[in-house]
């Protein structure tokens, strides 16, 4: 074996300080080498598997990052022996400690980066006695793709379409989706099966500022109106509010407003049908989406209304095709929006529990869209649709429902609708009549009835909306005669008019944008080819086609026919 002379290597004489400093890094070298290994680098979304073994031992991790990202790091405990407590370390690219955070099962550190290039992440043990053990490491990280580990879930979310997830001890789940400025939405993830499982939801814009942070023993819920445009993170994880080893399974949807949902199959959601009474579920932490198009100045009433309970608050929001929130309500019995559009396009509606009594309240519930200047389709099982003429129509009123009439009437007739408590249990019939033109022309409700009794001030189809009114309470049912004054729907050719030197001429219940023909003929006998065509018009939006002309005094009696398709 050779002996190195350290006081002359090569013609240099090494200082007796210099080779006490050498000597000290070897010693630390050495230490480093045995306890130290460099797993490697974090993908975004990825979960990693690592040991703390033998004792004193750690693993490094690297990952890009740049200036302005937000960073999400958890490291859960798998095993433990002696009292593993996992740590975590955070080096910026300057090799400057920026986190650090311990937790005997899960710790997580939370940082926006503030310097660009490659970060150092040691996981250890906090302990370093004699603690080992085994750990699941994963990143979240703004403005990067995920990748998913087998196993475990993540990655893009869709509009609508419910996603059932894992949460082991420590571990996130990441998430994406896209947006626009200006798009609204409502991010939800509710426990499925819980061990001190408290759901906490995170989002991050795509400038990595925090949009977001809600946690419960039932759910998280972030709701937002985009200001920006990108790439939206969303983070998934057990808060430890109860115990920072809480896990389980959990539900995870996406509500968003401009963007076509899709529903998963055992779910319930998408496009509402005027007057059609839709049952669906509602698991704890569940979002049911749905959707429907209206033109500006159309009245719109949605209401949810639980079928059965268990701690079950409605809630229904309805979003604009701007993502304005244009209505928010909730109750024990149903939750209700109604509302006039004033732009036109796809409205969004999130049916969901409100935590009034629990965050992990659930049960089944209707949902029933009333509008205005739609025809109206009436689900099997309930009642609505069109007047035929009769004077009285008997109906159900299950809790949380809202049954839809219509008829078509011209101006200056007159219009009386009332609805009579048949059967009660807290029901108050409530009556709302709304105009062609979206207008809410009267509203009444009663311990015993509701009326309202009107005249047409302009031609068209209206709409009748019947409901319990709250009055009493918001869980009120039964059943009732709705009596009117002989109206009807359909196709109708108004009495003509004659005011001042003009005669007026209407047709209501037309099919809006197609054309009608107006003819006319003094005498009634005339063969049909022979009727002089006077009038080629439209019908409007509300189904209505109008003819003014001079009036003849000279005219006996005058007879119309109107052609159309």
């Amino acid at each position: 074996m050779k002996t190195l002379n350290l006081r002359n290597v090569a013609g240099w004489e090494i200082p007796k300080k210099l080779f006490i400093g050498l000597f000290t890094s070897l010693l630390l070298l050495a230490a480093c080498s045995n306890t130290a290994t460099a797993q490697g680098t974090l993908t975004n979304g990825w979960t990693y598997n690592g040991t703390i073994a033998p004792v004193g031992h750690s693993d490094t991790w690297t990952f890009s990052a740049t200036n302005g990202q937000s960073i999400v790091i958890r490291m859960g405990e798998i095993t433990s022996t002696n009292g593993f407590t996992p740590r975590i370390r955070l080096f910026n690219p300057n090799a400057v400690q920026q986190a650090l955070a311990s937790d005997p099962n899960s710790a997580e550190i939370t940082v926006i980066v503030t310097n660009t290039g490659t970060f150092r992440v040691i996981a250890d043990d906090a302990v370093g006695t004699t603690a080992t053990g085994t750990y699941r490491l994963t990143l979240a990280q703004t403005g990067v793709p995920i990748v998913v580990a087998p196993g475990y879930q993540g990655g893009p979310l869709t509009n609508g379409f419910t996603i059932q997830g894992n949460m082991p001890v420590g571990q996130l789940g990441v998430w994406s989706f896209s947006a626009n400025a200006g798009q609204a939405f409502v991010v939800r993830a509710g426990e499925i099966t819980d061990s001190n499982f408290y759901p906490w939801v995170r989002v991050y814009g795509p400038d990595g500022l925090l949009l977001g942070s809600n946690d419960s023993p039932g759910y998280g819920e972030v709701a937002f109106q985009a200001t920006n445009s990108g790439t939206f993170l969303v983070v998934v994880a057990n808060y430890p509010q109860s115990s920072s080893q809480g896990n389980g399974t959990y539900l995870l949807t996406l509500a968003q407003t401009g963007v076509p949902i899709v529903v998963a199959p055992g779910y319930q959601g998408g496009s509402l049908t005027n007057g059609f009474t839709v049952q669906a579920n509602m698991p704890v932490g569940l979002l049911g989406v749905w959707n429907f198009t209206a033109s500006a100045g159309q009245a719109f009433v949605v209401r949810a209304g639980e079928m059965t309970d268990t701690n079950f608050y409605p809630w229904v929001r309805v979003y604009g095709p701007d993502g304005t929130l244009l209505g928010s309500n909730d109750s024990p019995g149903y939750g209700e929006v109604a509302f006039q559009a004033t732009n036109s396009g796809t409205f969004l509606v999130v049916v969901a529990n409100y935590p009034q009594s629990s965050s992990q309240g659930n049960g089944t519930y209707l949902l029933t869209l009333a509008q205005t200047g739609v025809p109206i389709v009436v689900a099997p099982g309930y009642q609505g649709g069109s007047l035929t003429g009769g004077d009285n129509y008997a109906a159900n009123m299950p809790v949380g429902e809202i049954d839809s009439w219509t008829f078509t009437i011209c101006a200056g007739e007159a219009i009386n609708v009332q609805a009579d408590a048949i059967t009660s249990t807290n029901f108050y019939p409530w009556v709302r009549l709304y105009g062609p033109n979206g207008a809410l022309l009267g509203s009444s409700d009663g311990a015993t009835f509701g009326a309202v009794a009107v005249t047409a001030t302009n031609s068209g189809t209206f709409l009748v909306v019947v409901a319990n009114y709250p009055q009493s309470s918001s869980q009120g049912n039964g059943t009732y005669q709705l009596i009117v004054n002989g109206l009807s729907d359909g196709f109708k050719i108004c009495i003509p008019v004659i005011s001042g030197t003009n005669l007026n001429v209407g047709v209501v219940g037309g099919p809006p944008g197609t054309n009608g023909i107006l003819f006319t003929t003094t005498n009634l006998t005339t063969p049909s080819a022979l009727w002089i065509r006077i009038r080629t018009n439209q019908f409007d939006q509300f189904g209505v086609f109008e003819y003014t002309n001079v009036f003849n005094p000279a005219d006996h009696q005058r007879f119309y026919r109107l052609s159309h398709p």
